[in-house]
């Protein structure tokens, strides 16, 4: 199964929820989140892009005891975080239509650790900025090699948007460093989830 075929099949198995259940579901993430910090800490050097998750593997998952990989396999991007780190509840959108034609939806998660309750807040705030155009201007950008690849996201173009997140959100939340290994406020890295709307892939 492609990865945005997988995408569209999680879509529509989710239910919608209620707002008061949408904060209590970040409460308990939150406060899981808390319960495990400085239990396991990973200096990861690289961007999860789009990853896949085996239908078998999401399904045992859903009908575990509750935990916390298995909420977060019900809700976008339906990857899991490393113990102690947590995901924004909002993404930033990464658009953008190749050379060939090929249009490329994707949602870049920031993942983060330790930070306080107003760092969170600063942090998912940073989707509600104007992110019109902004992956086509990172798309446009790359040298002609890499945008001939149809696939999202692209390697440079990953990093580009990640390294761009990253400066924004060290000098939106003030206090945060980047992976840091002492317990301090740290961004861990970002999760990049493509689908393609026009069904051209």
């Amino acid at each position: 199964m492609r990865d945005e075929d997988l995408t569209a099949v999680l879509e529509q198995a989710r239910k919608d929820v209620s707002p008061s259940a949408s904060s209590i579901s970040a409460l308990v993430a939150s406060e899981v989140a808390a319960q495990q910090r400085g239990r396991w800490r990973s200096r990861r050097s690289w961007t999860r892009r789009g990853v896949l998750i085996p239908i078998g593997l999401a399904v045992l998952a859903g009908t575990g005891a509750g935990t916390y990989a298995a909420y977060q396999l019900t809700i976008p991007p339906y990857v899991t975080t490393e113990p102690g780190v947590e995901r924004v509840s909002d993404p930033v959108p990464v658009n953008y239509r190749t050379d060939a034609g090929t249009r490329i939806d994707c949602l870049a998660y920031l993942e983060f650790r330790d930070v306080t309750p107003l760092q969170r807040r600063q942090l998912n705030a940073i989707s509600t900025d104007n992110w019109s155009g902004y992956g086509q201007r990172i798309y446009d950008g790359l040298p002609a090699p890499h945008r001939a690849v149809q696939d999202g996201p692209e390697e440079l173009l990953s990093d580009r948007v990640t390294s761009d997140l990253y400066a924004r959100a060290l000098k939106e939340a003030l206090g945060v460093e980047f992976r840091t290994s002492d317990g301090k406020p740290s961004i861990e890295g970002a999760t990049i989830r493509c689908t393609y709307p026009d069904g051209n892939h």
